[in-house]
């Protein structure tokens, strides 16, 4: 089976490569579709175009975005696709996030040194390479500085949600994500619903213009893909997913590693 990659991340948001590094990798996977859907940024995308005409195997990009929005406790993310960087209120509605991100990486810091753990704001921004802030940043800042032994254990001791470094997000609601999404002429999908195990939201998020879900995810085991193979028919969404490739700094994925037909991008497109 022919597969596509519909969530992978660069340098410009918390992954280790840059999107020409992805596009080789996909590539030389026998990936046949790739998206780059960064946190909050779409400055990955002219790289990655760039290096997708490059000599070598066909590679169809999609233009792609991991909008972080909060429901109650829960961290819930919205991936978008055929998203259009010429949308100015999109591509201000970004700017404002990364602002917000900035924002949140200086509390946590303050937090941290309160507790006696020496890391700079510097430190946190030095590992995110000028690209988009997230905790991912701050737990490599406290690995490098030898306050944890492991990336895992930065977010268990510190940066987790009950972690005493732990700031929460600006509140921006999953349906507001969707919104966004669509006014940039694109489709959203919910990312990983596993992890956040919030099926509740799923009739209000398809009110909103939801078009997809992801069931083919690193965290979803056997009986989550089945699980929501059945959501996805329920709710009429286009059952999607992809690696989450990070890079090995935060995982052992592979881009290419999860089983996504080349239908579900022929059915999101068609729900644009």
């Amino acid at each position: 089976m022919t597969r596509i990659d519909l969530h992978t991340h660069s340098l410009h948001s918390d992954g280790s490569h840059t999107p020409a590094e992805l596009v080789a990798m996909a590539r030389a996977a026998g990936v046949a579709a790739l998206a780059l859907t960064d946190h909050d940024t779409i400055a990955g995308l002219p790289e990655l175009h760039l290096a997708a005409t490059s000599p070598g195997p066909t590679l169809t990009i999609i233009d792609g975005v991991e909008l972080s929005a909060t429901a109650g406790q829960n961290d819930i993310h919205i991936l978008g696709y055929f998203v259009s960087s010429a949308h100015e209120p999109f591509c201000a509605a970004l700017q404002n996030f990364q602002e917000g991100r900035l924002r949140r990486a200086e509390s946590m810091v303050a937090r941290l040194n309160a507790l006696g753990v020496a890391i700079t704001l510097a430190d946190v921004q030095r590992h995110a390479g000028g690209g988009s802030l997230g905790r991912p940043h701050v737990a490599l800042a406290l690995l490098e500085a030898g306050y944890v032994e492991t990336f895992d254990q930065a977010f268990g001791r510190y940066l987790g949600h009950r972690g005493p470094a732990f700031v929460s997000k600006p509140h921006f609601q999953p349906e507001e994500a969707v919104e966004l999404i669509r006014q940039a002429g694109g489709v959203s999908v919910l990312a990983h619903p596993g992890t956040a195990n919030r099926d509740d939201l799923l009739p209000r998020l398809k009110a909103a213009g939801l078009s997809g879900i992801e069931v083919w995810h690193p965290k979803h085991g056997p009986g989550q893909v089945a699980h929501y193979r059945r959501i996805a028919a329920e709710f009429d969404l286009v059952p999607s997913g992809g690696s989450d490739f990070h890079g090995a700094k935060v995982g052992d994925v592979r881009i290419g590693m999860s089983d996504v037909p080349e239908s579900t991008l022929v059915e999101l497109r068609a729900r644009r």
